[in-house]
């Protein structure tokens, strides 16, 4: 039978908020940072926004190619070089250049950000991939980095199927036997959007047919 991801608790993985190369190779916390595929000078501030609720790909690199990497970088020994962005509690962000210059990333398959705890330094994570093999590239010197790209919002596995089924539209009563309808948190179960709303869908192609002409 098969059991979504949410009916169990997410993993907690610590992550990196420095740049300091001798503490990225000591692999003191297992995710190196986060890559955000196609970003333009995005606020580190913002990063969690990015991320929570999202699907995002596990994958790893080496110490000895990300050894290369950092020396070989010219303001590497600065505080905050190019590959590798780091802000006070907050994830490390990974520089596309190292995503896409080296052969050395492998990919282990895909997460479900649910949160980030900045003050312990760790995110809740869900994944289908086994603590094992996360454990294993650790110890094999390997650092996880966190890929996001563009994706949808993963509507099916933040409230899956059977959490609507269990809880939508039913009612309970509480400590004073009044009848209370049972909701989930943040969603609506509406079809009607309101005096004057609609649905909106994005055009993906803007160009007017007399564009070409």
């Amino acid at each position: 039978m098969f059991d979504p991801l949410l009916k169990k608790s997410p993993y907690k993985v610590s992550f990196h908020d420095t740049c300091d190369i001798t503490t990225l190779l000591n692999f003191n916390a297992p995710i190196l940072g986060v890559a955000i595929l196609d970003s333009y000078n995005i606020s580190h501030e913002d990063l969690n926004l990015c991320i929570d609720g999202q699907v995002v790909g596990i994958a790893s690199i080496n110490v000895n190619e990300l050894q290369a990497l950092l020396l070989s970088n010219p303001s590497s020994q600065q505080q905050g070089h190019q590959l590798i962005r780091s802000h006070h509690n907050f994830p490390n962000l990974i520089s596309n250049t190292i995503i896409k210059s080296t052969n050395s990333i492998k990919f282990h398959g895909l997460g479900l950000v649910h949160s980030v705890n900045n003050l312990k330094k760790y995110i809740n994570l869900y994944t289908p991939i086994s603590t094992e093999l996360l454990s294993n590239l650790n110890s094999n010197q390997e650092s996880l980095i966190l890929i996001k790209g563009r994706s949808d919002t993963p509507i099916e596995e933040i409230v899956p199927k059977f959490l609507i089924n269990d809880f939508a539209n039913k009612t309970f009563k509480n400590s004073n036997s009044e009848l209370i309808q049972n909701n989930i948190p943040y969603t609506s179960f509406e079809s009607n959007t309101g005096a004057g709303g609609k649905v909106l869908n994005i055009r993906r192609n803007i160009m007017r047919r007399g564009g070409n002409n």
